[in-house]
């Protein structure tokens, strides 16, 4: 079946297959394709916590206000997106240049952001840091220092694995994502709730295949970021064009503390 093709109930209906539950021929009832539909969904809000599961980001850019550290993010907050699981990157984007010039923006962890003993300073410039702090259903992100005016942020965001709305709609999903769903949805079936105590071995061995394929596919190599030779924090040597390497986390601002 082409992934392309495959309805909600096709999926729920394959996993059932898979584990015994259904037989070949035989339609799933109305209720169990809804106890299941709703397993699934959970599934799929589960996986997208999860880095390697992500099949793609998405990048939204957001206007800054002069002299306002901290925005509102989600839905129908001051920067109107779906809720971010986390802040992959981000650039500050000075618009009133032409053309516009991107910076990098370190992303701080919370012990960065406790660290900073002046929060907001004085004057307003352009920020070198963000710091975001994952609220509900809303989360909330802070510039570090507060912005000047002319300025926006491109952030670079985790794209969610979209949710079955019923048994009828088709779904789209890049290769591997079919077998990935059904296999490991048939595993989370395997519960007394459905007469099984186990996951037949065969069935285990695919799930933990399909998993592992998507992960490598998604896995991003280490991190490395090329700057120029005189900027300060880089490595001596060069990676081979021409470019000195610098260890990302040796550039974090420790100058804020």
């Amino acid at each position: 079946m082409l992934t392309t093709n495959a309805t909600g109930y096709d999926i729920c209906a394959r996993a059932a297959k898979y584990v015994g539950i259904l037989a070949a021929g035989e339609v799933l009832a109305a209720e169990d394709a809804a106890d299941i539909l709703d397993i699934a969904n959970g599934m799929l809000d589960s996986l997208t916590m999860d880095r390697l599961f992500v099949f793609a980001s998405t990048f939204n850019t957001f206007a800054l206000t002069a002299n306002v550290q901290s925005y509102s993010i989600g839905p129908g907050a001051t920067f109107s997106t779906t809720r971010p699981n986390k802040i992959e990157e981000a650039n500050i984007v000075i618009t009133s240049q032409t053309p516009n010039v991107r910076r990098p923006l370190y992303i701080m962890d919370d012990s960065d952001w406790m660290s900073i003993s002046i929060r907001p300073l004085p004057t307003p410039s352009i920020p070198t840091a963000l710091y975001y702090s994952r609220d509900f259903p809303n989360g909330t992100l802070y510039f570090w220092p507060t912005p000047q005016s002319g300025l926006s942020v491109e952030l670079e965001l985790w794209t969610p694995l979209a949710q079955f709305t019923d048994l009828t709609t088709a779904f789209s999903f890049p290769p591997g994502y079919y077998e990935l769903l059904t296999q490991n949805l048939a595993l989370r079936l395997c519960t007394p709730e459905w007469g099984l105590d186990s996951p037949p071995g065969a069935i285990f061995a695919l799930a933990q295949q399909s998993r592992e394929r998507i992960a490598s596919l998604n896995s991003d190599p280490p991190p490395q970021l090329r700057t120029d030779a005189g900027l300060q924090g880089t490595r001596q040597g060069n990676n081979g064009a021409g470019q000195q390497r610098a260890n990302v986390k040796n550039l974090a601002p420790q100058w804020y503390r």
